[in-house]
Formats: C-alpha cells, sequence, structure tokens
C-alpha cells in the first residue's frame, strides 16, 4: 500500500489535477476509488493494478497521449467502452473536446461534467 501512496502523490505533485484526465476522455476527480488506488490513468503501470486499461494499452501502442489525438478516433475500441457508460457516448465528445480545447481548457470544461457510471477497467467490479 505504501508503494500506492508514494505513486499517487508523486502524480498529484507532477500532474496536479490533470492525474484525474483518463487517456479516454473520462474525468475521474471525485472518484474515491481513483483518486485512492490510481496515480493516474497515463501512469497506470507503477502500481500493482489488477488490470491494465485496454485503451491505455491502444493509446501507448500508438504514440498518442489521449483518444482524441488518434488518427483512429473514435476507434471500435474507444465506442465499445462507451456504450457501456452510464451516459453513452459522453467520453467520446469529452476525448474530442480535450483535442480541441487543449489541457488547461479541457479540464475546464470536464470539471463541470459528471462522469459517474463510466466503465473503467482499473476498478474492481462489485459482486
Amino acid at each position: 500500500m505504501a508503494e500506492v501512496d508514494e505513486a499517487v502523490q508523486r502524480a498529484y505533485n507532477e500532474l496536479g489535477d490533470r492525474r484525474f484526465a483518463g487517456i479516454c476522455g473520462a474525468y475521474f476527480k471525485g472518484d474515491a476509488w481513483f483518486e485512492e488506488h490510481v496515480p493516474s490513468c497515463s501512469r497506470q503501470e507503477e502500481v500493482q493494478l489488477r488490470n491494465i486499461c485496454p485503451i491505455y494499452t491502444c493509446a501507448r501502442g500508438r504514440g498518442v497521449e489521449h483518444c482524441g489525438v488518434c488518427d483512429e478516433f473514435p476507434c471500435q475500441l474507444l465506442l465499445l467502452f462507451a456504450a457501456h457508460d452510464a451516459r453513452p457516448g459522453e467520453r467520446v465528445v469529452s476525448a474530442a473536446m480535450r483535442a480541441a480545447l487543449g489541457e488547461a481548457g479541457w479540464e475546464d470544461w470536464a470539471q463541470k461534467r459528471s462522469f459517474v457510471g463510466v466503465l473503467c477497467p482499473l476498478q474492481p467490479r462489485a459482486r
């Protein structure tokens, strides 16, 4: 647990609120589980999580920071995840807005929305 705490603190010190930015377009600030267990979506391999997100793996393989700047946007993988969200399509719109507004503008935009119910494979499922 100390390893996770250190990674989370390091990410917060280095990224500030940007650590809540999901590669897929989701914004996880206010998600208690994410805030405590994940340094940031872009750094999920720094800690031992049960799963690594396939969207993260795809973005790393393509050399892009987030889905909104990918040549394949919106791809089938992103659309598949978005279809399972409480508000289908919201993360796709958000990823496009991140590309259009840039990081600071997108953070301001994303903080005013709710991403509760977003499918995130990093989180353990309720039984």
